[in-house]
């Protein structure tokens, strides 16, 4: 997803993230979500977050760039390779979106299953169908704020600074960490909760909400200070590492 520019009035990008990012925390605080919530709603977040690429993937209009360091089957990237924009868009979809199906029957059969043993069944149905009214207001705003960005995208004409093949990532570095980290993070914390916390029950989901708020926040705002895009932004952080690494070597 292309970054809205800092220096662009229309849309205030950082009190918006920063507004979101709290959503979890607030649900957890004041109106009891599990961790199967905060998951469930970022699953959803991330779904939406990939139909307003998609669509900004059909508006982009710069021609890609191949990376000559990027291989398939020993073959270098070509230029009409990161130009087929049918191939690419099919390519992210499909990856794309098996990959958030996996995502959701791991989360529904695990975490869902456990919260409902420790919550009620009652209670993981509200949170799966969206009976909870603080649960419909988080998706309502998550998707005003991406529909916000593409409209935004599309009025500053960033579709013609940005290539489909920049956004045709579909494992990108915001699911990928994100995702790890929300995963192992809630089942870690769900089964040792009562360990750590005894009787505090409501300790765990604070404690993990908190460190979810502050690690996804901070990625925000380095991509807002930086004007480069989550995805972009990660990768590049652990292509430094990698690099580093195997200059030690």
């Amino acid at each position: 997803m292309a970054a809205s520019s800092p220096n662009d009035p229309r849309f205030p990008v950082l009190p918006t993230l920063l507004v979101m990012n709290i959503f979890p925390l607030v649900g957890v605080l004041f109106f009891h979500w599990s961790f199967f919530a905060i998951i469930y709603i970022y699953w959803w977040e991330t779904v939406i977050m990939s139909i307003f690429n998609i669509l900004k993937m059909r508006r982009a209009k710069k021609p890609g760039v191949p990376n000559p360091n990027w291989k398939i089957n020993n073959e270098v990237q070509t230029v009409a390779d990161v130009n087929n924009k049918p191939k690419l868009m099919a390519t992210y979809i499909s990856i794309r979106f098996f990959t958030l199906f996996i995502y959701l029957v791991f989360i529904i059969v695990f975490i869902g299953m456990y919260s409902a043993g420790q919550d009620g069944y009652s209670t993981a149905v509200e949170i799966i169908f969206f009976l909870d009214t603080f649960m419909q207001v988080s998706i309502v705003v998550v998707f005003a704020y991406y529909l916000i960005d593409f409209i935004t995208w599309r009025l500053s004409g960033m579709e013609h600074e940005t290539s489909t093949s920049e956004l045709a990532v579909p494992f990108d570095g915001r699911s990928i960490v994100m995702h790890i980290v929300i995963v192992l993070g809630a089942v870690s914390t769900s089964f040792l909760g009562e360990k750590l916390f005894g009787s505090e029950q409501k300790a765990a989901p604070i404690l993990f909400s908190s460190f979810f708020v502050l690690m996804k926040t901070a990625v925000d705002m380095l991509s807002y200070k930086t004007n480069e895009n989550r995805e972009k932004l990660v990768w590049k952080q652990l292509w430094k590492e990698e690099s580093q690494e195997e200059k030690s070597e």
